[in-house]
């Protein structure tokens, strides 16, 4: 229900909200519109630098596994 913010969720009781196979289906979506952009000549969507991407891999498994 995109409608419902997750905070209205919460306020309702709910714990957890999956996003089922969205995160896939945006990837490959992205995925496609890169190489369509390639393909064409046009320029490729801005992506995130390695060292960024890294960053943020650390930091998610620190918050998912607490000393």
């Amino acid at each position: 229900m995109p409608q419902v913010s997750l905070a209205q969720l919460a306020d309702l009781g709910v714990r957890r909200v999956s996003t089922g196979s969205l995160p896939y289906r945006a990837a490959i979506e992205a995925a496609v519109r890169v190489a369509q952009n390639i393909r064409t000549g046009a320029s490729p969507p801005a992506a995130a630098a390695y060292s960024s991407m890294q960053t943020r891999l650390v930091e998610f498994d620190r918050m998912a596994s607490p000393d």
